[in-house]
């Protein structure tokens, strides 16, 4: 199993979320990690818009949820 990576966004008002959504867009990230960004949705969901990524998100409240 690949070991998850959990990453902070950081300040919700920073441009964390958007630096968090453009690496976890690098498909080779995901060949050997499981990734998890930690942090406040409302970034993220406002990152994935503005660069108008494909990528989901997977609300967990638990790291063993995670895909």
């Amino acid at each position: 199993m690949k070991p998850t990576i959990a990453i902070t966004m950081g300040d919700p008002t920073g441009i964390g979320g958007e630096i968090a959504v453009r690496a976890l867009a690098q498909k080779r990230f995901y060949e050997e990690a499981r990734p998890l960004i930690i942090g406040a949705r409302g970034s993220i969901e406002d990152a994935l818009r503005m660069l108008n990524s494909d990528l989901k998100l997977n609300i967990i409240t638990d790291v063993d949820q995670g895909r």
